[in-house]
């Protein structure tokens, strides 16, 4: 995205024409647009990193969450099955 040098700027609530400012002044005001553009773009990709991480964040614990119960009921099957059958004794 290109940046503009804008047309008007405002200082200590004035508004001033960029036109009529010296090469040099016109060249920091464009480098400002340049990087405040910069800025805006930096901020929204972080915003978008942040958002990206939370949901894949979301998305792992709800994973694990699965995961830890799998294995929580493959261990209880594999001890039910692993335990001896209790004896009945029938007229003692």
């Amino acid at each position: 995205m290109a940046s503009e040098v804008p047309a008007k700027i405002g200082i200590d609530g004035k508004e001033y024409e960029v036109s009529k400012f010296s090469d040099s002044v016109k060249s920091l005001i464009a480098t400002h647009a340049k990087w405040r553009e910069e800025l805006i773009e930096a901020r929204l990709l972080a915003a978008k990193a942040e958002y990206a991480i939370r949901a894949l964040e979301a998305e792992i614990s709800e994973l694990v969450k699965k995961e830890i119960a799998a294995a929580a009921a493959l261990l209880k099957a594999e001890e039910s099955e692993a335990a001896p059958a209790e004896a009945t004794t029938v007229g003692a």
